[in-house]
């Protein structure tokens, strides 16, 4: 059948020089090797010549930088690159070709009524039969990376991997093909490799984590002074501090005596300076802990807060602070917060605390357990605030709006399994903060929760059923998410400007969601694709047969090179593909009916050619009228990508 290529900008066509010699590719395939010694040999030497490549045999897939000679000075000015079977071997106006399929093409330079003698180039796709593994591990290790042996066969056909497991307890790397195990896990993990130009062929195999010797126990041992409530306590050896429900004066029976004493959790040292943060690593040997409690008004703290009493006259609100130390308070100050009771009653509120030039400086700050509430932007703003301190035995069952936001130099946080509901922005531009405990009782999430918070790597949501738009803004490191199996509902732009995922899970007893092997983000059935790992290394993407609309920005920062959309997916929503600029080959079936706008915004055009599936020249009457755009605004104009029609999906071979 003729092929016919429609060049969708004559950018592709003019200024060409050396014959419109390609630089700008970096494919690992492409071959720019070429003697340019001698051109094809015949009769009669020709006034333009291609020059021979090293090889005239290419794979699917692969990219060849041509060149042209001249003779006698003549110009390489205006001259046109033709390929005599363009749906086997593609070329552009600057002698760049793509191997497509299998099969032979003549491409030829022309200028006028000069015309170079053909240089044929053959094709051969060579498919996988089979894949097998020659070193299948039973264990791994917490922190052991193991690398993962193939044999594809035939020898000569690709043989790049795609690695997935079952669990996130692994990070896998498949150009590397290595397994890493990041956690520890009861469960029994399956890994597979597939081919990646051919999903269909994988091997399987099973992995567990060397679990944890817990039949022994550990013992705790507290150093907590006067106030003590615990002396000491015995826990399985695996076990984590966090899970300590700790009171602090439940053993005094007059509260009276602990007035405006500040408990400010548990230290490493007896000198008090490296306080226990979340995440801790797991108890494997007995361990002595320090309590630190201060009292307000004794040594070196002098300041105090103002109180009123509560409506039912039960506990105290505290309203504003009143004194500080003498020459301001010093940056390392570690006593620094709120007390638990005051004239012998609970302090169960306060007042949103404006960040002055003062409380800008406090680097350690604690919150009482008798709390029952947060202000809305309670802490926000306090910029060198390095630790803050929220017990886990609380009455707070909601961290509101901006609550914690701009905390810029906060690592690490413990949100308490009292909490069921966490407000909009507030986490938002805590940008050192590295790990985040979200409670088990979680059930809403609100919008733009952690956006900027450029250094958080991983969530995992234990009991969430609702998440609010754009929770994830601009987190430019999280590579992992979790999903349980109670979430109903994510709003819109969920992962918008998330350029780092590497895995989606989610539980497979969600009735709403689910996730694949390769981490990707579905609705249950998988009709609705909502988003492929946008940060896995990767040569080709894989969508299965089952999806019928690929969500608004589903591959937007995709490192994928090649995308094949099955003929099944009926609707390609807003800038699928954007800012993929890795992105060299999208093969679109004549199935697609609507192309929303600017599916290639930001993306790198100039290496991307799209191959559809319609036997006509025509964009189908369904689609936008400017998909084919390369950003949000007309004036940018139409993308520079040739676009061959008349192309059958089993010709794109991955």
């Amino acid at each position: 059948m003729k092929k016919s290529v429609l060049i969708l900008s004559a950018l592709m066509a003019l200024g060409l020089v050396g014959c419109g010699e390609d630089n700008s590719s970096n494919d690992s395939n492409t071959n720019t090797g070429v003697d340019t010694s001698q051109s094809q040999p015949t009769t009669e030497e020709k006034e333009y010549s291609i020059a021979i490549p090293s090889s005239t045999e290419l794979s699917v897939g692969d990219i060849l930088n041509l060149k042209c000679v001249s003779k006698n000075g003549l110009s390489l000015e205006g001259i046109t690159w033709e390929s005599s079977d363009p749906g086997v071997i593609s070329v552009t106006q600057g002698g760049r070709v793509k191997a497509l399929t299998s099969g032979t093409s003549n491409i030829t330079v022309s200028k006028g009524d000069l015309t170079s003698d053909p240089l044929t180039l053959t094709v051969e796709f060579i498919p996988v039969e089979s894949i097998s593994l020659t070193n299948a591990p039973k264990t791994i290790s917490l922190g052991q990376k193991l690398k993962i042996e193939t044999a594809i066969s035939p020898s000569n056909a690709n043989q790049n991997i795609e690695l997935s497991s079952s669990s996130d307890a692994l990070r896998l790397d498949s150009k590397a093909k290595t397994i890493e195990a990041i956690k520890l896990t009861d469960e029994e993990i399956t890994v597979k490799a597939y081919a990646s130009k051919n999903f269909a062929k994988y091997v399987e195999f099973k992995l567990k984590v060397n679990p944890l010797d817990e039949t022994k126990k550990v013992k705790i041992t507290f150093d907590t002074g006067s106030y003590a409530s615990l002396a000491e306590m015995t826990v399985t050896k695996g076990s984590t501090i966090e899970n300590i429900v700790y009171d602090p004066f439940s053993n005094l029976t007059d509260k009276s005596q602990a007035n405006d004493v500040v408990f400010f959790g548990f230290y490493y040292d007896s000198s008090f300076v490296r306080p226990v943060t979340f995440p801790l690593t797991s108890t494997y040997a007995d361990m002595t802990l320090y309590a630190k409690f201060v009292k307000l008004g004794e040594g070196s703290q002098q300041y105090s807060w103002t109180y009123e009493l509560n409506e039912d006259s039960s506990g105290y609100n505290v309203t504003g602070i009143t004194t500080y130390i003498a020459g301001g308070i010093a940056d390392a100050n570690l006593a620094f917060g709120i007390p638990a009771y005051h004239n012998g009653k609970p302090v169960t509120s306060f007042n949103k605390i404006n960040a002055t030039d003062v409380l800008k400086k406090v680097s350690h700050f604690a919150l009482p357990n008798t709390l029952t509430s947060l202000p809305e932007n309670a802490l926000n703003y306090w910029e060198s605030l390095t630790y803050l301190y929220l017990p886990s035995e609380t009455k707070i069952t909601s961290i509101p709006t901006k609550a914690f936001q701009s905390l810029k130099k906060l690592s690490s946080f413990w949100v308490p399994d009292t909490v069921t509901s966490i407000g909009e922005d507030a986490f938002s531009t805590d940008t050192s903060l590295k790990t985040i405990h979200l409670p088990k009782n979680l059930k809403e999430i609100g919008n733009f929760v952690f956006q900027n918070c450029t250094s958080l790597k991983e969530l995992n949501f234990e009991s969430v059923e609702t998440i609010g738009q754009q929770p994830f803004l601009n987190m430019e490191n999280l590579k992992r998410i979790h999903f349980p199996k109670n979430l109903k509902n994510i709003g819109i732009l969920t992962f918008d400007h998330v350029r780092t995922i590497e895995r989606i899970t989610v539980d497979p007893d969600n009735q709403f969601y689910s996730s694949d092997d390769f981490g990707s983000f579905y609705n249950k059935d998988k009709t609705i694709m909502y988003m492929a790992p946008n940060g896995r290394s990767t040569t080709n993407a894989y969508i299965p047969n089952t999806v019928q609309d690929l969500y608004d920005y589903a591959f937007a920062g995709s490192q994928a090179e090649f995308i094949k959309v099955p003929s099944s997916v009926k609707t390609i929503e807003y800038g699928v593909f954007g800012s993929s600029m890795n992105l060299k080959g999208v093969y679109l079936p004549n199935s697609v009916q609507v192309i929303k706008t600017n599916p290639f915004s930001m993306s790198d055009v100039n290496k991307l050619t799209i191959y559809v599936g319609y036997a006509n020249t025509r964009i189908p009457s369904g689609w936008s009228s400017i998909w084919n755009q390369n950003s949000q605004y007309a004036e940018a104009g139409i993308t520079t990508y040739e676009t061959i029609y008349d192309f059958a999906e089993s010709e794109f071979v991955f």
